[in-house]
């Protein structure tokens, strides 16, 4: 009787061993299969300028979100309107002006603004500019809060920072064109290639959009595409006016930027050198009538010449990044 209860207890402390054995290996396993999952997870480093220098956007001090080539090509983005979308605190309230970031936004009818737009590092100083499409970007940096120490007036808000897609050593190109309802025609494309190979590259692109407006005018029998309904009191005349005027508002704009770059053996010397014209052109009926009453036209250029000249040094930023590394590593109490 002893001996079958000794080897009853001998039999269930091997069992007890075995299954510690087992759950220390499946221990084991789920470890390793935690780890390799968290290595099969590692998200791929995102470079930024937004400190107009090339830095990953995990050490820059900023609030700044990032959409790349990829996702504004996902998301169907042909305008900055269509970034704002998947931005958080950037808002735009109309299809004029500059956006509101974080709920500040300068008044759209004196053409200033409170957040910056640079284009390869070409300033916008109106907010017609902010209306400008988009094509052959590489990506749109958005960067909350003030910005005036590095970008300088206009970015109380913050700044909205497009960096094109730049031309190499490969010959390459594009072209499109679409067409859709209420008269919309599109057309764009790109066109990249080398003059001096690994020295000198030429990089054209532009884009072409044209649709009618919502509003019809029923006086004059066609769209009013500036025009917008004053005749409130029934759904069924919000789309419709009765002006004298045949309204339209046009926003022309021409930009020409030379950006230059030297590197020697521990800096760098970048230019950028641009000149913008934008005009503003609008008629509109402002008695909202189809009497003769009164009409206001609008016909306001704006030139502006920017140049830029900055040092970038490789001890500096190298001694920035060893700084941050070392606030990064100590504990505040």
């Amino acid at each position: 009787m002893q001996k079958q209860i000794s080897k009853r207890y001998q039999s269930l402390f091997i069992t007890a061993i075995s299954l510690a054995v087992l759950g220390g290996v499946s221990t084991l396993a789920a470890a390793e299969e935690d780890v390799s999952a968290r290595q099969a997870t590692t998200l791929d480093t995102v470079t930024v300028t937004a400190q107009k220098t090339e830095e990953d956007v995990q050490d820059v001090p900023v609030s700044v979100s990032v959409l790349d080539d990829l996702a504004l090509e996902d998301y169907q983005i042909k305008n900055l309107q269509d970034v704002y979308n998947y931005i958080p605190n950037v808002y735009q309230p109309s299809n004029e002006g500059a956006p509101s970031i974080r709920g500040i936004q300068a008044d759209t009818t004196t053409q200033s603004v409170s957040s910056g737009l640079y284009v390869d590092g070409v300033p916008t100083s109106t907010g017609v500019g902010f209306m400008a499409l988009l094509n052959n970007v590489e990506r749109v940096e958005v960067l909350r809060g003030p910005q005036g120490t590095l970008y300088g007036k206009n970015t109380l808000a913050g700044v909205v920072n497009v960096i094109t897609k730049k031309p190499g050593n490969e010959r390459e190109g594009n072209v499109y064109a679409q067409i859709g309802e209420d008269s919309k025609y599109e057309i764009g494309g790109f066109f990249n290639t080398p003059v001096i190979e690994d020295k000198f590259y030429v990089g054209l692109t532009g884009r072409f959009y044209q649709k009618e407006g919502l509003i019809e005018n029923t006086y004059l029998n066609k769209t009013a595409d500036g025009g917008f309904s004053q005749n409130r009191t029934s759904a069924k005349n919000l789309f419709e006016v009765e002006y004298n005027v045949d309204e339209y508002v046009n926003l022309p704009k021409e930009t020409h930027a030379l950006n230059l770059s030297y590197q020697f053996d521990n800096f760098a010397l970048n230019s950028v050198t641009s000149y913008q014209k934008t005009t503003i052109e609008t008629l509109r009926d402002m008695d909202y009538t189809s009497a003769p009453f009164g009409y206001m036209k609008i016909n306001m250029p704006y030139e502006t010449w920017a140049e830029e000249l900055r040092v970038d040094g490789e001890r500096v930023t190298n001694r920035r990044r060893e700084g941050k590394r070392k606030m990064a590593g100590r504990s505040v109490c």
